[in-house]
């Protein structure tokens, strides 16, 4: 009975607060690990959460009658406009947006009217691009807007 009251109303020593502190992460651990299982790979984010993956493309011109000169491809709020008919750097996940923008599209044939699917914004992958790309595209046409800026 003695032992049982004898640190009651003193405050841990240093070293039993490591022992706790130890104790508690190792349970935080453990709960983590049922959640996020080990094998799952972590994905190498950039600031806006977008895979670090990206991709040199081309958006077609538009052939109908007041076309669009710029395209706006949207993600969770976050939106960028490609200039159509030039050579960009995008993360992949807005390319991946590119293929599933899909609409029906009925045309004339032999026999009669079909409708298929088409691509809304016709477009061309080029290649894979690094982040060193990436981000040389984006701080020129970040120089390229301030300057329009500055002559308007």
């Amino acid at each position: 009975m003695g032992e049982a009251n004898a640190s009651f109303g003193l405050p841990l020593t240093a070293e039993e607060q490591i022992v706790e502190l130890r104790a508690k992460l190792k349970a935080a651990e453990e709960k983590l690990a049922a959640i996020v299982p080990a094998s799952e790979p972590v994905q190498n984010l950039d600031s806006q959460g977008f895979p670090k993956e990206y991709v040199r493309l081309q958006i077609f011109q538009g052939g109908e009658k007041g076309a669009l000169t710029h395209v706006p491809i949207g993600i969770r709020g976050y939106v960028v406009n490609v200039e159509r008919g030039k050579e960009v750097v995008i993360h992949k996940a807005f390319a991946d947006v590119l293929k599933d923008a899909v609409e029906d599209v009925t045309v004339q044939s032999e026999g009669g009217l079909i409708t298929r699917p088409s691509h809304r914004f016709p477009f061309q992958i080029l290649g894979p691009a690094t982040e060193a790309e990436y981000l040389a595209f984006h701080a020129n046409m970040k120089a390229g807007a301030s300057s329009a800026a500055v002559r308007a």
